[in-house]
């Protein structure tokens, strides 16, 4: 089937990743023939092209800022972890998850009903397979000195 435009998330009852929803809107952008939208910053003296890149490199910003947002609430949230605890890779499994749910859809989504369930699943997803369990315990390991760092730094715990 043909989509003539972005994707829709509810459209088909499935859920989509940011990225997927982002690439089919600026797939449908890329292939629209409107004269207006290929001319629409000629006025400003900057050719289309230019600010495709302009708008790519906000874009790649805005990315970075959101990643650098969460990798800080990460450190954050392990902080008030013992790393010698038995079950930290889960603990910390578990805080990251929650994080970057709450980061990619609000932090009301917590509240909803179902949050509870989709966490579990995906806690479960990553923990279960091995592949996945050695990303998450290399990326928690090589956050452990920033969150050394926040601990001794003085920084209050929450």
């Amino acid at each position: 089937m043909k989509m003539n435009g972005p994707i829709n998330p509810n459209q088909f009852g499935m859920m989509f990743t940011t990225e997927e929803i982002y690439t089919s809107q600026k797939k449908a952008k890329n292939e629209s023939n409107s004269p207006v939208e290929k001319h629409s910053s000629s006025f400003l003296g900057v050719q289309s092209k230019d600010t495709s890149a302009i708008s790519e490199q906000a874009q790649q910003q805005a990315e970075n800022e959101k990643l650098q947002e969460f990798r800080n609430s990460a450190i954050k949230n392990l902080s008030n972890l013992d790393e010698n605890s038995e079950d930290f890779l889960e603990q910390a499994t578990d805080k990251i998850v929650e994080s970057a749910l709450k980061k990619e859809f609000g932090s009301k989504m917590a509240k909803n009903k179902g949050f509870s369930a989709m966490k579990s699943n995906i806690l479960k997803q990553i923990l279960e397979n091995d592949e996945q369990r050695e990303k998450i315990e290399t990326f928690i390991n090589d956050l452990m000195p920033s969150v050394k760092k926040f601990v001794h730094s003085g920084e209050e715990k929450n």
